[in-house]
């Protein structure tokens, strides 16, 4: 699993993110508002990283430059696949978007 340390978050989720702000008492709460502060951030990232490739892509499309078109529409494939693998967006959602870049890619001449 991969480790992640945003701007401004520390690296290891303790006390001080979970303590004085937190109404949760047992020790297993406080462990699962970590989890789910350290899955929102991934989470975060995942998406801002699909929003990047599909506007990169839109951008080299508007340029009419295929085979940079070509190299990103793999990545932002790849990328949705596996959003859509992990629950992160559902796979009719990823096919769909997929589907609608590749259609605006092969209209390139």
């Amino acid at each position: 699993m991969r480790k992640i340390d945003p701007v401004g978050i520390p690296e290891r989720l303790d006390e001080k993110l979970v303590g004085a702000n937190s109404l949760a008492n047992l020790k297993s709460s406080k462990k699962d508002i970590r989890r789910t502060i350290t899955r929102n951030l991934r989470n975060s990232e995942d998406r801002s990283e699909i929003r990047t490739y599909a506007k990169q892509l839109l951008k080299a499309v508007k340029a009419g430059n295929k085979e940079e078109a070509l190299q990103i529409l793999t990545k932002y494939s790849s990328r949705l696949d596996k959003a859509a693998k992990t629950k992160l967006i559902h796979k009719n959602n990823a096919s769909r978007h997929k589907s609608r870049m590749a259609k605006r890619v092969n209209k390139i001449a």
